[in-house]
């Protein structure tokens, strides 16, 4: 019988369609049989649904291994010798010693490394460790291991009580199969799609019993998947999201020994796929894992390309958002959040304007590995802006994959390897047009390549202001002049107003240079606009100032640029002119003169 037409036939006998053949369709799936001397890797090429022998990989205990799906490296663990296995020639070669750890079991020595598996989003890798024997302090291990030493990562791990420690104690569970506890946790597969860390625990061939774990200390989460039957060794995660496994040689009846099996969560129920070695000449197929993919999608946005720059106010612009998937699988339904910038008004039918500051788009777009998509998003220029340049801002908000859903068959929220897909305007420090980098997650932390700017020069009128104070004694009042600098083009409109927003003077000409005069103190505001409507606004205080001979004849409080620290006539004035004050002080006498009272 054909392998995929073995699969629809047991997952419609069960009511739940397995995702097999797609999940594994471009993935291979690798196994080591650890029963010869030295240890021999073996793939599964499921274009020819078949296992076949790579070579002798040189260890002799390598029971462990996990795919870094990003870097294309396999690593393995040979006893307690961390390394990497070269899938073309099944070579292993060493890294170095994983070491002893420290926890709630005191110091002991990593080196019956059982199970291992990376999670490709935050750059993790864990690991077990098997205590050996049956009962109180012989439960598995859970600890982290830097991948360029080999070795265990100090204080990664919390136990029960979240102190850091070394090492994680993974709970015994109670298999009623056996009426007894069960301490072994063989393997472990991480999820990167949800977070989460599962385990195959048993007890010799007691029974298949997948568990969730807490990743940070080790606990038990929930019992996903128990049925009787020979143990579990191998665990891994197919790119969608599914559960795979291998028996090894401990079972009781040769039926299931050294096989592949679908573990369907959904439907709670395990499936023989395959014999591993057609031949029979390999067993204890103990190390497990499949050559999976990871979302890596970026994001560019630019204003539109031929746009002419600088653009005027009231002119309707556009940008353009390039979407590019560097994964290795198909996204679709992508939300893109735009978060409009002061200046721009949204003018596209196509995004929704949230009434927020930001903008969303939502696009049903398949979008391949290598491939890419543009998306454009119009907006008008503001005829109240009055900068010269407008910094438009978007990032990638999520992305799906149809094929890959929950144990409900919803679809699920795709991390991103080198980015924190969300609609969060937080980051800071991006780099325009850049698609390559490794996001906030890498060891520097990176530009996040989802989350990109596009700068719009704006036609402007930039001027600047002159100032007349007005006086206290009420003997001249204020006075305000705008000069324009830039080639706008006239006639140009002034207006001026209080800071109430009442209106003062306003006049058209052709002169570069409009003022007013017997302005009290305080402040106002000047708009300018030329004939193409480019504007510039501008705040403009005038301040209040004594008159010039030092005597102080104000109907108002005492101006606070005139009053001293300590009320001496040695403070240091803080005066908008200079006070020449008459008289002297001989020796130590007392002088009284009065500025402010």
């Amino acid at each position: 019988m054909n392998f995929y037409k073995f699969i629809l036939t047991f997952s419609l006998c069960c009511c739940v369609l397995s995702t097999f053949s797609q999940a594994l369709l471009d993935f291979p799936c690798y196994s080591v049989s650890s029963g010869e001397l030295p240890n021999v890797l073996f793939v599964f090429d499921p274009t020819i649904d078949r296992w076949y022998e790579v070579g002798v990989t040189g260890g002799t205990s390598i029971e462990a291994i996990a795919f870094d799906p990003v870097n294309d490296i396999m690593y393995a663990v040979d006893a307690g010798t961390f390394g990497t296995i070269d899938v073309k020639t099944a070579l292993f070669t060493p890294i170095g010693e994983v070491g002893i750890g420290n926890g709630e079991n005191g110091f002991i020595e990593l080196n019956s490394v059982k199970g291992l598996t990376y999670d490709p989003i935050n750059e993790i890798m864990y690991a077990t460790h098997n205590v050996k024997g049956f009962g109180t302090g012989t439960n598995d291990l859970l600890f982290q291991i830097d991948v360029a030493t080999g070795k265990v990562i100090p204080g990664a791990m919390l136990n029960a009580n979240n102190i850091p420690v070394d090492y994680s104690i993974i709970p015994e569970i109670f298999d009623g199969e056996i009426g007894a506890d069960v301490y072994d946790a063989p393997d472990i597969a991480y999820n990167s799609y949800t977070g989460q860390l599962f385990a195959t625990q048993n007890q010799g061939n007691s029974r298949v019993t997948i568990t969730e774990l807490n990743p940070a200390n080790g606990q038990l989460e929930a019992v996903i998947y128990s049925s009787p039957g020979n143990d579990v060794q191998g665990l891994g995660i197919s790119y969608l999201g599914e559960l795979y496994g291998t028996i090894g040689n401990n079972g009781a009846t040769p039926i299931d020994i050294n096989t592949f099996i679908f573990i369907d969560i959904r439907a709670a129920t395990k499936e023989i796929l395959t014999f591993i070695d057609q031949n029979n000449q390999y067993t204890d197929f103990e190390a497990f894992d499949c050559f999976t993919a990871y979302v890596d999608l970026a994001l560019k946005m630019e204003v539109k390309p031929n746009t002419q720059q600088p653009v005027n106010i009231g002119e309707t612009v556009s940008f353009l958002i390039t979407i590019y998937n560097q994964g290795k699988f198909l996204n679709t339904d992508i939300s893109i959040t735009n978060y409009i910038p002061n200046g721009l008004i949204l003018s596209d039918t196509s995004w929704l304007d949230l009434g927020n500051g930001t903008a969303t788009y939502t696009g049903s777009q398949l979008i391949e590995p290598n491939t890419s998509v543009k998306i454009p998003v119009s907006y008008i220029v503001d005829s109240n802006f009055t900068g010269a340049s407008i910094t438009n801002t978007a990032e990638i908000e999520s992305s799906f994959n149809r094929d890959i859903t929950d144990v409900w068959g919803n679809p699920i929220l795709l991390p991103d390897w080198d980015s924190n897909p969300d609609n969060i305007n937080n980051e800071t420090n991006i780099i325009d047009d850049n698609i390559n980098g490794k996001g906030p997650n890498s060891i520097q932390p990176d530009d996040e390549d989802d989350h990109d700017i596009a700068i719009l020069q704006v036609n402007s009128l930039l001027a600047e202001l002159s100032i007349v104070p007005e006086l206290c004694n009420r003997s001249a009042s204020g006075s305000m002049q705008v000069v324009i600098l830039t080639d706008g083009t006239p006639p140009f409109n002034f207006v001026w107003e209080n800071a109430n927003g009442l209106f003062i003077d306003e006049s058209t000409s052709y002169n570069l240079i409009n003022a007013i005069y017997n302005q009290p103190s305080g402040e106002y505001v000047v708009t300018i606009t030329d004939q193409l409507n480019r504007k510039s606004i501008f705040e403009v205080t005038v301040p209040l100032l004594s008159n010039i001979n030092g005597n102080v004849d104000c109907d108002n409080p005492c101006p606070s640029y005139l009053v001293t620290s300590n009320g001496a006539i040695s403070g240091q004035y803080q005066a908008k002119e200079i006070i020449d004050i008459k008289g002297s002080v001989e020796k130590s006498a007392t002088a009284v003169f009065d500025i402010c009272q």
